[in-house]
């Protein structure tokens, strides 16, 4: 819409009109997303000594007004705090703005599947998540056997107790795709 404005002197002398432009009227939205949307940490076998290498997680404005995030929390993996969090585990994130944080697997987890989806949530019902998996292998060691005249021999290998896989190394990195011809 414009505005168009003119000024009468009262003697007859009228002035050029002025045009006011008036923008549309933009509602204002609020939203957030995470990238990744999905942290897959792979496989660790139980009492592993080391733990994945962190991933970053960028939080981003998708709206047209600021809105304030709270760092996640999760029972499995340990959230850290990045660029854009104060001490107090929350970002105020302007228009297009971001902030990030780190996600890593906890140490000590024992064998099964660690699931888990983080939420981040902000001001005006704001919230985006991240789905986060690890799998932690109980290996138990199968023993081969020796061919005889009669029966043919078999190798060792290793089997997750959790997931019931095969594998032939201990750590579980080299899967036994067909057991039968093992």
């Amino acid at each position: 819409k414009d505005i168009y404005i003119a000024v009468n002197a009262g003697v007859g002398n009228v002035s050029q009109p002025l045009k006011i432009g008036i923008p549309a009227y933009v509602p204002p939205s609020h939203g957030i997303s995470a990238s990744p949307s999905a942290l897959d940490f792979g496989t660790m076998t139980e009492g592993y000594a080391s733990v994945p290498e962190a991933r970053t997680v960028i939080v981003e404005n998708t709206g047209n007004q600021s809105v304030t995030v709270t760092l996640p929390v999760s029972t499995s993996y340990a959230i850290t705090a990045g660029t854009g969090f104060k001490a107090d585990g929350r970002a105020k994130l302007d228009v297009s703005g971001t902030a990030q944080f780190m996600v890593q697997p906890k140490t000590g987890l024992s064998a099964g599947d660690y699931n888990e989806t983080i939420t981040i949530s902000g001001t005006n019902a704001t919230q985006t998540s991240v789905a986060l998996s690890l799998h932690v292998h109980r290996v138990t060691q199968v023993s081969g056997k020796e061919a005889s005249c009669t029966e043919e021999g078999s190798k060792a290998y290793y089997t997750c107790t959790v997931c019931g896989k095969a594998f032939e190394d201990q750590e579980c990195t080299k899967e036994i795709a067909d057991l039968e011809s093992w």
